[in-house]
């Protein structure tokens, strides 16, 4: 660029944070990146997650409390004025061994009854957690969809100004369809991981079974 020559102006709607090339040619480019979400996204962000975190708590709840019953067996459940403590999202905190987070557990309490129990009930509760986790998918993928058909709708409504104007005022207008289609893609990401953790401690639970059954039979 020569010397003289003025920068040229950003497009409307253009990110604000732009590295200037003499601070990359100085190698300071890294002291410009922010690693904080702005307030307001910041905001939005636990908003989404907060109300993501309770739906998937409602959609896993049976089988929650599944996995609590059997832990029960187990472990210790801690105790306030002779009331068993409940966390944020109303399961049971159980006491931890002095100066750690691992729980106190004693496996000798546990039976093979406890076990086929959990595993039968589990896997009944299974079927149906696979139905709704892949209908939340698809919710999702619908949500991107309906985001896009707002963006494609306003921009054939937005007849003058720039190609930078029109972007920037077909993001505002599709705002809030992109945030609902963030939304449900998490709640999506978040029930997915809960599954795989479900059918996870099934197999856990399995392998327990079948190492009791060989340990018998030696």
């Amino acid at each position: 660029m020569p010397e003289n020559e003025p920068p040229a102006e950003l497009p409307e709607g253009a990110p604000e944070s732009v590295v200037d090339l003499e601070t990359l040619e100085q190698g300071r480019w890294f002291d410009k990146i922010q690693f904080a979400w702005r307030r307001e996204d910041d905001a939005i962000l636990s908003k989404i997650q907060i109300a993501a975190d309770e739906m998937a708590a409602d959609i896993f709840a049976e089988a929650r409390r599944e996995i609590d019953i059997f832990y029960a067996v187990i472990r210790v459940p801690k105790l306030r004025n002779g009331i068993v403590v409940l966390d944020a999202k109303n399961r049971i905190v159980w006491e931890t061994i002095e100066g750690t987070d691992k729980p106190v557990e004693d496996w000798d309490q546990l039976t093979g009854q406890d076990i086929e129990t959990a595993i039968m009930n589990l896997s009944r509760m299974k079927m149906d957690i696979a139905l709704e986790v892949n209908k939340l998918k698809n919710q999702a993928m619908y949500g991107k969809m309906a985001a896009d058909d707002t963006k494609d709708d306003n921009w054939g409504k937005t007849m003058s100004g720039t190609q930078g104007d029109k972007q920037a005022r077909v993001n505002r207008e599709s705002r809030a369809d992109r945030y609902h289609s963030y939304f449900r893609y998490y709640l999506w990401t978040v029930a997915d991981v809960i599954q795989r953790e479900i059918v996870d401690f099934l197999f856990r639970l399995k392998d327990l079974r079948n190492w009791r059954i060989n340990a018998q039979q030696r």
